[in-house]
């Protein structure tokens, strides 16, 4: 290798330090890549048929079990239609977040819990 003209790495590579660009979580397995493209392939299939007289099709009465629990109150069936309505929340709470927060729960829960001592 030619020295005279080569220059040291200057990327972001810090001893001790994390790179954000590095893939901590892993690959995802070929065979979860795979049996996520076959049950898509499968729902465009099955939902797109007839589930019977008056009824739309399969899709259609999935659609409404779902829109029907999460009137009903069910979380999960909230959070999902609201994942597909307004897109997931990228969580960024950091540590200081995180005091911040403590601290005002603290302030709401001594503001809750003097009335009830003193009395």
């Amino acid at each position: 290798m030619n020295t005279k003209n080569h220059l040291p790495n200057r990327g972001s590579f810090r001893k001790g330090q994390a790179d954000k660009r590095r893939n901590t979580h892993g690959q995802k397995k070929a065979a979860a890549v795979a049996l996520g493209a076959l049950l898509k392939q499968y729902l465009e299939a099955e939902g797109s048929l007839s589930a019977g007289k008056n009824k739309g099709t399969k899709a259609r009465q999935l659609a409404v079990v779902i829109w029907e629990r999460a009137l009903l109150g069910d979380f999960q069936y909230v959070q999902f239609l609201a994942d597909r309505f307004m897109g997931k929340v990228k969580e960024t709470s950091t540590a200081e977040d995180q005091e911040a927060i403590d601290k005002q729960l603290a302030r709401i829960a001594d503001g809750i819990m003097l009335p009830a001592m003193q009395a």
